[in-house]
C-alpha cells in the first residue's frame, strides 16, 4: 500500500514536469499549466488525507505513519525473528506513548501472530479499556481467549462472542462458538438458530457443513 501511494505521488510530479516542459504557444502553455496544477493538487491532498486518517498506518502524523509502516510491511515476509524485533520496537514506542490505540492494536496482532497469546490478550484487553467500542479489540480478545481456554470456554468469552455477533451478525466464529455452547448447555432451540444461520453462510461441500448438519439432525432427534 505504501509503495502504491509513493508511486502515485511520484507519477503526479513526473507528469506535471512533462506537461510544463512541452509548451506550445501562450494558450497551450496556460492550458497545460492549469492541467498540471490540477493533476498535482488532486493527488497530493488525496494522499495526505489518506495517510493522516488511515487506521491501517500507526503514528501521530504522516511522517511517523510512513516510517512505522516501512517496518510493519516486513510482516509479509512471515519471518518470526523480524516480527519479534518489530514487537520490541512497538513496545519501546508504547513506553513513551502508552495509550496510543493503533500501537496497541498492532502489538496485540503481532503477538497473536507469534503465538504469544497471553501477551496478545493483555494488549487486546488494554485496548478495550481505552476504546471499548473498537471492534478489532473485541474480536481480538474473544478469539485469543478462545485459543487459551480451549474446550473450557468461560462465560466471559461467551459474552464477548455475543457482543461480536451483535456487531457482525454473520461472524462465522461467533456463530459456531455460541452454537456449540448453547448445544452443550442443553439450550437446543437457541443452538439450532445459530447452526441454521451457519449453514446459510458456509460451503455445502465443506466438512464443517456436514458436521453442523449432523448436529442439527441430532437436535431434531431430541424432540
Amino acid at each position: 500500500m505504501l509503495y502504491l501511494f509513493l508511486f502515485t505521488f511520484l507519477l503526479s510530479i513526473i507528469l506535471t514536469f512533462i506537461i510544463l516542459k512541452k509548451r506550445v504557444g501562450e494558450q497551450g502553455k496556460k492550458r497545460k499549466t492549469v492541467y498540471a496544477l490540477f493533476l498535482f493538487f488532486i493527488f497530493i491532498p488525496v494522499i495526505s488525507i489518506y495517510l493522516q486518517n488511515s487506521n491501517f498506518w500507526i503514528g501521530d502524523n504522516i511522517l511517523k505513519k510512513v516510517y512505522n509502516n516501512l517496518n510493519i510491511k516486513e510482516i509479509n515476509n512471515i519471518n518470526p525473528e523480524t516480527v519479534s524485533k518489530l514487537v520490541n520496537k512497538l513496545e519501546e514506542q508504547l513506553n513513551d506513548n502508552p495509550n496510543q490505540i493503533e500501537l496497541i492494536k498492532k502489538l496485540a496482532q503481532l503477538k497473536y501472530f507469534l503465538s504469544d497469546f497471553k501477551g496478545a490478550l493483555e494488549a487486546f484487553e488494554k485496548g478495550r479499556r481505552l476504546d471499548s467500542n473498537n471492534i478489532d479489540f473485541l474480536i481480538g480478545e474473544a478469539n485469543t481467549r478462545l485459543i487459551l481456554e480451549k474446550e473450557n470456554i468461560s462465560k466471559k468469552t461467551i459474552e464477548l462472542f455475543a457482543e461480536v455477533l451483535s456487531e457482525i451478525p454473520n461472524d462465522i466464529t461467533a456463530l459456531s462458538v455460541l452454537g456449540d455452547y448453547s448445544f452443550y448447555s442443553g439450550n437446543y432451540s437457541l443452538s439450532k438458530n445459530y447452526y441454521q444461520k451457519l449453514l446459510s453462510l458456509i460451503d455445502e461441500n465443506s466438512l464443517e457443513y456436514l458436521d453442523i448438519k449432523n448436529r442439527l439432525d441430532e437436535i431434531e432427534s431430541f424432540k
